[in-house]
């Protein structure tokens, strides 16, 4: 390269550099611009953390004694759930709605309850697990990481998860379950405009069904014309995903564009967790299931 064009090259560079110092031109963010809530159980560490690996754990959210609590509550549901599988045919296989919540279930050829998915909306059904969902500091970190006071509920639900029950979920971003429920679903606050939270009830790691994540596989999604991860799995997301154990009353927090999956259940012992989804008012258009559902909930309660 000549002088000359050595030189152009710099004066070029420094003009860009004079734009970017006036305004002129706005370099990307790497972070939206913080709303810390004064009673947030998230640290600055694990609120970047979110945005920059695509989920954050809060380690103790919930007490033990909370925990118990949400157990108890969650055993009832499962002896409900084969209640209602012995209603029905054997080798039924759907959802059953039982006191404004969703059970979907799966018999056996005895009409015996095999396999118990989840259940939707399950805060309907009990006053604890509701109350859980919206736990004051679960409130306080969906402030922070949605950036407003107010969000929607769409989720609240009970993943059992019991030893050899084979439940297992395929790499998936949750963004793909909000735009088949809701194809006009739009990014209001353009950082994704949902976060899930994963209460652990239960331990929960590799043997028992715990969720795998690949870090960073947030960035970069574009919302038109979005592929199935399942269908598109990038090797790289296998080869760095971690398996975070969690104990009872930990909480993950994942952004709506991670890659995350979970294998079956194959230890002895269950991975209860307890999920709350909250989106940014206006960018959902749709019922979701249960009659808790789609309620304006307010981080000052």
């Amino acid at each position: 390269m000549t002088a000359n064009c050595l030189f152009k090259n710099h004066l070029l560079l420094k003009k860009h550099k004079q734009k970017i110092r006036t305004g002129k031109i706005k370099m990307p963010c790497t972070f939206p611009k913080q709303r810390p809530c004064t009673q947030s159980p998230l640290s600055d560490a694990q609120w970047r953390g979110f945005f920059q690996s695509g989920f954050c754990i809060v380690k103790g959210l919930l007490l033990i004694s909370e925990v118990a609590k949400i157990r108890d509550s969650l055993h009832k549901l499962l002896d409900q759930a084969k209640m209602l599988a012995a209603q029905q045919p054997p080798k039924f296989g759907g959802a059953v709605y039982h006191q404004g919540a969703k059970f979907v279930i799966r018999n056996n050829d005895q009409s015996q309850l095999e396999r118990l998915d989840r259940v939707c909306g399950c805060g309907s059904a009990d006053n604890i697990l509701l109350n859980a969902s919206r736990h004051r500091k679960l409130l306080s970190a969906f402030h922070d990481l949605l950036l407003s006071d107010c969000f929607e509920q769409l989720i609240c639900q009970f993943h059992a998860k019991m030893p050899g029950d084979n439940v297992s979920f395929r790499p998936h971003r949750d963004i793909e379950f909000r735009l088949r429920t809701d194809p006009q679903w739009q990014d209001i606050n353009h950082w994704g405009s949902y976060v899930v939270a994963v209460m652990a009830i239960d331990r929960a790691e590799s043997e028992n069904g715990g969720l795998y994540l690949a870090p960073g596989s947030h960035k970069h999604v574009q919302l038109k014309n979005l592929k199935p991860a399942h269908n598109h799995f990038n090797p790289e997301w296998g080869i760095h995903a971690l398996c975070p154990t969690l104990e009872p009353g930990d909480t993950l927090f994942i952004h709506p564009y991670l890659v995350h999956w979970s294998n079956s259940n194959t230890s002895n012992h269950p991975r209860f967790s307890l999920l709350s989804g909250m989106s940014s008012l206006g960018a959902n258009h749709m019922l979701y299931p249960g009659d808790c559902t789609n309620e304006i909930i307010s981080s000052r309660l």
